[in-house]
């Protein structure tokens, strides 16, 4: 009988050569849909490499509520209709869609809901779209009992209920539990990765709605405005549209009137803990206007901007970007000057960003939707905010980094260990780990972001460099990723690393890994 360890390189070695052939090398790789979809918010797992996207598919007159996937070849898309509930009438499942960061949860409301007074939120799990959930309602007096779905993490969603609009969060659990609030009208827009932090607005303080979020303290949660002063200007309204799967960047719009009493609307962005507001700018300085509509993990936020004369166009900022937002098709081809869109965009609704890479949802103005996948090259490795990820302040953020996870998994995030809660949650966690190896640590092959299973940090998971690393250490105790303990818990094991070894065979952050050839 062979050897344990030689049965796992051999079974390694058989997935390498499966694998490794789904790979693509193109800096920008645009998938474009089919004219009769819309695409609304994506998902992405960059553990898993899968995208799921919600949206519409528009046959004779009817739109239908559904979930998109890349297809086998991964140049175009596979489609199934999300169910609405029992005893509803055809598919009353409306536009008001959202999946969460890891695309494993969609949000949404059917239209004629058997168990409320029409509205009612629901919500699936990607793998069952024929399953629909829905989330009931809180006790209402004197007005509609309805319940809206707005936002998904994946073990709940996150919405209104009632018609004076009282936030709540459902999970399966607890089902529905009403947030913090004002009693005056309040909409959840957004929820983070691990529902710690949810955003929307309140007509608390401002009429017209000012932006709000809700942050997770123990087993309930406490509002906060967040800062909407502009020098110079008066606040009409402001929204938070989006946070950040890991709950550090809150972005959306500032609606207010300068001195002369001009108005405008101007995409902002709130950084950090502190949640410290920045106006976006445009390539002279001056404020840009528009709106954010999708923020990553490092920053990365997209939007529509319309201070290009009458036209909507699609815009990216980053905050290592020095010169204002950038129209989204002048950002692609400073990425890769042969790329064609196929239309100019007319938003960017939704960016994920892992592995060096990013990916988006882009529209045009007559309909047209596409998901583009960018792989950043040196010297435009992916941005990060200054020190992120930079434990011991040496100016990299690199293995010596990485490995101060090792055996802190579970800790509280006090004194030194502070700094690695990536999330600010309180608690050094998984999280923060799988954040760190895939968008933060630097590669050798000068890029940002890796997968679990890359031992040596080249960017790519292999068998010669990466699987042989982990078999000659298998069952051994282990205070390093590049010993193969690629989940930190102190022991380089099958369960938790050689099977996350196999998952990513073939990965790197060398090229667009979304694409087909």
């Amino acid at each position: 009988m062979a050897h344990p360890r030689l049965r796992l390189i051999h079974c390694i070695a058989i997935a390498a050569v499966a694998l490794l052939s789904t790979q693509s090398l193109g800096q920008v790789c645009i998938i474009q849909a089919p004219a009769n979809y819309t695409f609304i918010d994506m998902g992405y797992d960059p553990e898993t490499n899968e995208v799921g996207i919600v949206g519409t598919i528009t046959i004779d007159d009817d739109q239908l509520a559904s979930i998109f996937e890349l297809n086998e070849t991964r140049d175009g898309f596979t489609s199934q209709t999300l169910a609405d509930l029992p005893n509803s009438v055809g598919n009353n499942v409306s536009r008001s869609l959202t999946i969460s960061a890891d695309a494993s949860r969609i949000a949404g409301v059917t239209l004629q809901s058997p168990n409320t007074v029409n509205l009612e939120g629901l919500t699936w799990l990607r793998s069952d779209p024929s399953s629909p959930v829905g989330i009931g309602t809180l006790p209402v007096t004197g007005v509609r009992a309805v319940s809206q779905a707005h936002a998904a993490w994946s073990g709940g969603v996150a919405g209104t209920v009632g018609g004076q609009a009282r936030p709540i969060r459902w999970d399966e659990v607890n089902g529905i539990q009403e947030l913090e609030n004002f009693q005056r009208i309040s909409f959840v827009d957004d929820v983070s990765a691990n529902a710690d932090i949810i955003v929307g607005f309140s007509a608390q303080e401002v009429f017209d709605g000012a932006a709000y979020c809700w942050e997770r303290q123990g087993d309930s949660y406490s509002i906060h405005r967040l800062d909407d002063s502009i020098e110079g200007h008066t606040l009409f309204q402001s929204r938070a549209r989006a946070v950040s799967p890991n709950g550090n960047f809150i972005a959306g719009e500032i609606t207010a009137f300068d001195a002369q009493g001009n108005f405008a609307v101007f995409p902002v962005v709130w950084e950090g803990a502190e949640r410290t507001l920045r106006v976006l700018t445009d390539s002279n300085g001056n404020f840009a206007q528009g709106t954010v509509t999708d923020v990553s993990d490092l920053g990365f936020s997209a939007g529509t901007t319309f201070n290009q004369g009458a036209d909507l166009l699609g815009f990216v900022w980053s905050p290592e970007f020095d010169n204002g937002i950038m129209i989204f098709e002048d950002w692609l081809a400073e990425q890769d000057p042969e790329v064609t869109p196929p239309f100019q965009s007319f938003i960017v609704s939704a960016v994920a960003d892992a592995n060096g890479r990013a990916l988006f949802i882009a529209s045009g103005d007559v309909g047209q939707v596409a998901l583009i996948d960018v792989t950043l090259e040196s010297p435009g490795m992916m941005p990060i905010p200054d020190g992120l990820g930079d434990f011991n302040d040496d100016g990299s953020v690199d293995l010596s980094d990485l490995d101060m996870y090792s055996g802190n998994l579970g800790a509280d995030a006090i004194g030194a260990l502070a700094a690695l809660d990536l999330d600010a949650d309180g608690t050094v966690d998984v999280d923060d780990f799988e954040f760190h190896y895939s968008s933060l640590v630097e590669t050798s092959n000068d890029r940002r972001g890796t997968f679990a299973g890359d031992a040596n940090l080249d960017g790519s998971v292999d068998v010669l460099n990466d699987a042989f690393t982990l078999v000659s250490n298998l069952g051994q105790p282990a205070s390093s990723f590049s010993q193969g303990d690629f989940n930190a818990d102190g022991v380089v094991d099958v369960l938790g690393d050689a099977f996350a070894l196999v998952a990513n065979l073939g990965m790197t952050n060398q090229s667009s890994t979304i694409c087909g050839q």
